[in-house]
């Protein structure tokens, strides 16, 4: 058996929980359950779902997850399947194959709200840049030059022709 398999079968059965309360709570059939506890990880696909299936199964039976990450670091690298894989960036990886594996390993409790920091950051600056440069502009620039017409007062009002005169 893993380390892994090993510290989530007892934090399992310490609850008092079955394999398929398990696979109801993490939403994972219960032969993955049971593939996990018995650190048989090849018969996953790739080393991302068996990183997600045991960090929810480790979310279940609140057990830590950084220390249960680097132990299933260390299993994964073990693993002929997965070897090429986990261990580091291999020559046919591709930038999106690194970001993913790095996105697959962080905490996103703590990278979210810097994503939404930055983000907001963005809005607020471009917005900024938006109502300075309405501030600042003329509203009637674009009007074409038949549209609007910038002759100068008159000196005098008409008198108007109804208005009674004096002698």
């Amino acid at each position: 058996m893993s380390n892994v398999g090993e510290q989530l079968r007892r934090a399992r059965e310490e609850q008092n929980l079955s394999v398929q309360q398990i696979a109801e709570i993490t939403k994972m059939g219960s032969d993955q359950v049971l593939a996990v506890e018995e650190g048989r990880l090849d018969s996953f696909a790739a080393p991302i779902y068996v990183r997600g299936f045991v960090r929810a199964y480790a979310d279940a039976t609140k057990l830590p997850w950084p220390p249960l990450q680097e132990a299933l670091n260390a299993e994964l690298g073990k693993s002929d399947k997965f070897k090429e894989i986990s261990g580091g960036g291999g020559p046919n990886r591709g930038l999106l194959d690194a970001v993913m594996l790095q996105l697959s390993k962080a905490n996103l409790m703590v990278v979210l709200p810097m994503v939404i920091l930055l983000g907001l950051l963005v809005a607020g600056y471009f917005a900024f840049r938006y109502w300075q440069s309405q501030g600042t502009s003329d509203p009637l620039s674009e009007l074409g030059s038949g549209l609007r017409q910038t002759s100068p007062p008159p000196e005098y009002l008409p008198i108007p022709t109804n208005a009674p005169t004096k002698r």
